[in-house]
């Protein structure tokens, strides 16, 4: 749930505001001892200060300015919602939890519907751990750069042909077998040790950190295209 808060002019230095909401509004199995309040500026959100966390209310302290709040447990993974209706990944309000990060791991889910749309990354470089895209889910990335951490999978659409991915976990990764739309990817940044369980088509630039393996199992194919070549 949330609130949304607007000044009419009047002068101040901190503000408090309490949140209230019934019960029922709650999600089974929500802790509210854990609850915390978070404002949104425009392009993130940012945890307040908080006090007195109750069954059906809690306060948010030393506020400087307003905006939309939102009250709830903090997020332990980003989950694609499409609430801003664009495909902006960049946009937090398309996201539970935020623009992700390599902090948690991130969900794209089915069911995205009512006007909502599936993300496209398609400015500067986006960050992910492990990376979940379920059935009948879609993710773009084009003309941008998807950082991976962590684990992918992928039961849905996954688009790299006009974009970057780059593999960049501490510990061995996998890509699988058909883990992009067409086996295609335009860039790959290899910055771990990775191995390829199919085949993957990279038609623009493939490299490879030094000291970084890159085991492909007789899979890469480097394919040249009318506008380049790999």
């Amino acid at each position: 749930r949330f609130w949304s808060l607007t000044n009419a002019g009047i002068a101040f230095t901190t503000a408090s505001s309490t949140f209230n909401w019934i019960a029922a509004d709650m999600d089974a199995g929500s802790n509210t001892t854990k609850f915390k309040t978070a404002l949104f500026n425009g392009t993130s959100w940012t945890l307040t200060n908080m006090a007195s966390p109750l069954a059906t209310s809690i306060v948010a302290t030393g506020l400087t300015s307003f905006g939309d709040f939102e009250i709830g447990e903090r997020a332990t993974a980003y989950i694609w919602t499409g609430n801003a209706f664009t495909a902006n990944w960049d946009n937090a309000k398309n996201w539970s939890g935020g623009v992700p990060t390599a902090l948690f791991n991130t969900l794209i889910p089915t069911g995205i519907t009512g006007g909502r749309l599936y993300p496209v990354l398609s400015t500067a470089t986006g960050s992910v751990n492990s990376l979940t895209i379920e059935s009948g889910a879609t993710l773009s990335v084009t003309e941008a750069t998807l950082q991976i951490a962590g684990s992918i999978s992928n039961s849905g659409i996954f688009n790299s042909a006009m974009g970057a991915i780059e593999l960049n976990g501490v510990t061995d990764q996998t890509i699988p077998a058909g883990l992009f739309e067409n086996n295609t990817i335009k860039d790959l940044i290899i910055n771990n040790n990775v191995d390829f369980a199919g085949t993957n088509i990279v038609t623009g630039t493939l490299s490879v950190s030094t000291g970084k393996t890159l085991t492909t199992n007789n899979k890469l194919v480097l394919k040249s295209t009318a506008s380049g070549t790999a």
